[in-house]
């Protein structure tokens, strides 16, 4: 069962609208699979064009979320406040908000 974003029907995608250019789209899943949010689909890497460095955003596309307490409290978080801080190498840290672009034509019409 897929769960879907509340306000526009879509499967939950979230931004880390900020990843340095050595992070890689395995580290990033290792990270979040630790959070045990739900089973990612595929993350998508792109070059940041807001940024003067050579960061990257990512988008993780999830196949779905587990409903738990504690996931029920982070979605409403990022519902309410925007966005959560994720530790990845302490002290650094992504600030994660759900993704506001709409996803990419070619997986629109996959299913």
């Amino acid at each position: 069962m897929t769960i879907f974003n509340y306000q526009n029907k879509e499967p939950i995608c979230l931004c880390i609208p900020r990843v340095d250019k050595s992070i890689s789209k395995i580290e990033i899943k290792k990270v979040l699979d630790e959070l045990c949010l739900g089973h990612i689909e595929r993350i998508d890497l792109v070059n940041n064009k807001t940024q003067k460095d050579e960061s990257k955003k990512a988008f993780v596309h999830f196949k779905n979320w587990f409903w738990t307490n504690r996931t029920e409290k982070i979605y409403n978080n990022l519902i309410t406040k925007n966005c959560i801080k994720v530790i990845y190498n302490a002290p650094l840290f992504w600030k994660i908000s759900l993704s506001k672009s709409e996803k990419n034509q070619q997986y629109k019409n996959r299913d």
